[in-house]
């Protein structure tokens, strides 16, 4: 009896180990530079657009 208590309570203490892993991880994935993030979100948004947009006037 005592060590299944002790074996769920370590479950639960390498559970919340791992979360607080993954939740920094993830704190130090959104500490970017913003000036960065936004020029690549330009990129990924702007460029194909544009790309489509050369196609669609070159076919009309």
């Amino acid at each position: 009896m005592y060590l299944n208590k002790q074996d769920k309570s370590d479950k639960q203490r390498k559970v919340q180990e791992l979360y607080k892993k993954k939740i920094n991880e993830g704190k130090a994935a959104n500490q970017h530079n913003p000036i960065w993030e936004l020029i690549f979100d330009i990129c990924v948004w702007c460029v194909p657009i544009i790309i489509i947009l050369n196609v669609w006037f070159k076919a009309f």
